[in-house]
């Protein structure tokens, strides 16, 4: 029983034998009722054709007229069908020339009465229906004749013919039981088959032949279809999520570790000893100068590490968040760019760079400080990285919008293409394709939009803009 379609077949099987079963018994009495309604209006007219035939004599007695009567079997021996009238004192006033057998028993009854019965079977002799009448004959004088007239005939050919029709009866109702639930069980698979097909698409789907559930299925299905192709997708996504983010934090950590990587220590910062003792004036200059690179390097670690620090907890939040708070509090826009102005100006390959950052102090983005770093450091990267000398940083006073600009070859005529994962416009330069793509889903993630141009100076042109951002017009 753990199939479906086995247990409705079941159930159909148990109500459709109850309900044959009840149709049977309930035709099989109509038939008996209506075959016994007919028996006694047939014996019924027998009745009163032989009283028709029944005339009295002068000395008082019965008489039939057997030419007269109402059914010619009456005038043959041993024709099953038996009549005659009898008397109230039990004298048998007529009789028959027909036998039976035996004489069915008579009993007086009020004048007019109507008495049916059945005599069963005894031994050879076949059962019997036997209709009686109590009547009266009434003399000119007012005197009165009772008598009794009664007839009987064999229910052989009757029973006969309902038992052929209660074996013709079972015979069929079983028969269309059977093809019923022949058809019964078609349409049940037939019925079924979406869902036969639902479970294969799982097993599909387990094996990694399929990604999602046939959507074509009956209106009932709909919902669950549509409610696990969208689980299924969910789970793809989260998967894809984590693995953009983990891609994410591995390229925003590269450009900190980078930068770490191409600091150099100064002179005896590592306890080296110089070779020729100095003068005591050079001595002091070397000194100062010493001292303010050691600074200046433990300045650009803290910075760094706090960076790359920053980037691990925003990417934590970020894998058990569908998507970022467009809430964040209002964040400067000028401080950003110019630390990482500066960050990038001490990577070895984008030492030439020159930063002009056309931005007030009192711009102002709703971005996380973290996705905002990473944001504009993928974009300014990717700017120093394709061969431009000099990033121009700007806003536009009218929608807010932040314009970075590049003196370098420029995009390609197929650019969006460079902001999906993996996508490089340069293969010949080091990298994974992955940097304005994070950027995007991140503006995205905020309420805002990344697009891609080219810039009036031949260069390449990236639009960023920032959800609820305040911005006021720089010179260009």
């Amino acid at each position: 029983m753990g199939s479906i379609a086995r247990r409705l077949l079941v159930g159909n099987a148990v109500v459709l034998a109850v309900f044959v079963v009840l149709t049977g018994l309930a035709v099989s009495w109509s038939v008996h009722r209506q075959a016994e309604t007919a028996r006694f209006e047939r014996l019924q007219g027998l009745v009163y054709g032989l009283l028709g035939a029944t005339e009295i004599t002068p000395d008082a007695r019965l008489v039939v007229d057997e030419s007269a009567l109402p059914e010619r079997r009456l005038a043959r021996p041993v024709a099953g069908l038996y009549a005659e009238l009898v008397g109230n004192d039990g004298e048998r006033l007529w009789q028959s020339r027909s036998s039976i057998g035996r004489t069915p028993a008579v009993q007086v009854t009020p004048v007019g009465e109507w008495t049916f019965d059945r005599l069963p079977r005894d031994g050879a002799m076949p059962a019997v229906d036997h209709l009686q009448l109590q009547s009266v004959w009434v003399l000119e004088g007012g005197e009165e004749l009772p008598f009794i007239a009664h007839v009987a005939d064999e229910t052989g050919s009757l029973g006969a013919e309902l038992s052929r029709f209660e074996r013709t009866l079972w015979a069929t109702l079983l028969g269309v039981a059977l093809l019923l639930l022949a058809v019964q069980a078609l349409v049940l698979r037939r019925g079924l088959a979406p869902l036969e097909r639902l479970g294969a698409d799982v097993r599909a789907i387990e094996r990694g032949e399929r990604d999602g559930l046939d959507p074509d299925v009956p209106r009932e299905l709909v919902p669950l279809a549509g409610g696990l192709n969208a689980l299924l997708a969910s789970e793809r996504g989260r998967r894809a999520r984590y693995r953009h983010l983990l891609d994410d934090l591995a390229h925003t950590l590269k450009t900190p570790l980078t930068i770490l990587g191409n600091l150099e220590a100064p002179d005896g910062a590592c306890g080296r000893q110089p070779s020729r003792a100095p003068d005591q004036a050079s001595g002091a200059s070397r000194s100062a100068e010493r001292s303010g690179s050691a600074d200046e390097m433990v300045e650009t670690v803290h910075d760094q590490a706090a960076r790359m620090r920053a980037s691990i907890e925003r990417s934590l939040e970020r894998a058990t968040r569908h998507s970022a708070s467009v809430l964040a509090p209002p964040l400067p826009l000028r401080p950003v760019l110019e630390r990482l102005a500066r960050s990038l100006g001490k990577v070895e390959p984008f030492a030439g760079v020159r930063f002009d950052v056309a931005v007030d102090p009192s711009v102002t983005v709703r971005v996380a400080d973290v996705d905002l770093h990473e944001i504009l450091g993928n974009v300014l990267e990717n700017a120093c990285k394709y061969g431009a000398a000099r990033v121009r940083v700007w806003t536009d006073g009218d929608d807010g919008s932040v314009f970075v600009d590049d003196d370098g070859p420029g995009f390609p005529a197929d650019r969006e293409r460079l902001l999906e994962r993996g996508e490089r416009a340069d293969t010949r330069v080091a990298g994974q394709g992955l940097g304005l793509a994070a950027s995007r889903e991140l503006m995205r993630a905020h309420g805002g939009e990344l697009a891609l141009a080219a810039s009036p100076r031949g260069g390449a042109r990236v639009v960023l803009r920032f959800p609820r951002a305040s911005a006021v017009s720089a010179p260009r």
